[in-house]
């Protein structure tokens, strides 16, 4: 039986987008009409992504921010910021994140207000403080944004390591 009125047909071709608020070049939704077209981060072959579960409120700016004082309190730097595929996710930020500035190994953090996405890219060639800090970060950074911490990626086993700096 076909819906009836009102019932599922609509000649909007993004009904959850009715209610949203325009703040600059950043289209702002109420987070309970984005939940149902969340996208999400996939991991690869060569990378694991682990996801960070955002709501899309906070600025960029503010954004780094909180990832400064979070990385901070765990011992890593900030040693890049730049952005990540603008194609396909416009008006991200991307930051890597160092342990040493001096020594192998980077962290990856890519925040996406539109999406609203967060995630941490952890290649597979990065040294072992990399694979357990990873994980770590995911879950203070949902703590430190108000999130409910998600577990990392099925399957996902960090590589032993001699020392991550808390």
């Amino acid at each position: 039986m076909p819906p009836g009125p009102g019932e599922g047909v609509t000649d909007d071709p993004a009904p959850h987008r009715r209610s949203a608020l325009v703040v600059g070049r950043t289209v702002r939704v109420p987070w309970e009409e984005r939940e149902a077209d969340r996208m999400s981060i996939k991991s690869t072959a060569k990378t694991t992504n682990l996801e960070v579960v955002v709501t899309g409120e906070l600025s960029l700016d503010e954004m780094e921010a909180a990832i400064v004082e979070v990385a901070t309190a765990h011992g890593l730097s900030l040693s890049h910021v730049t952005t990540l595929g603008r194609k396909r996710y416009p008006g991200n930020r991307h930051w890597h994140l160092k342990q040493d500035p001096k020594a192998t190994g980077c962290l990856d953090i890519t925040y996406w207000p539109s999406g609203p996405l967060m995630w941490i890219s952890i290649r597979n060639y990065e040294p072992d403080w990399v694979h357990e800090a990873g994980p770590q970060l995911q879950r203070a950074f949902e703590e430190h944004l108000g999130g409910q911490s998600s577990a990392a990626p099925p399957g996902y086993r960090s590589p032993t390591v001699s020392s991550v700096r808390k």
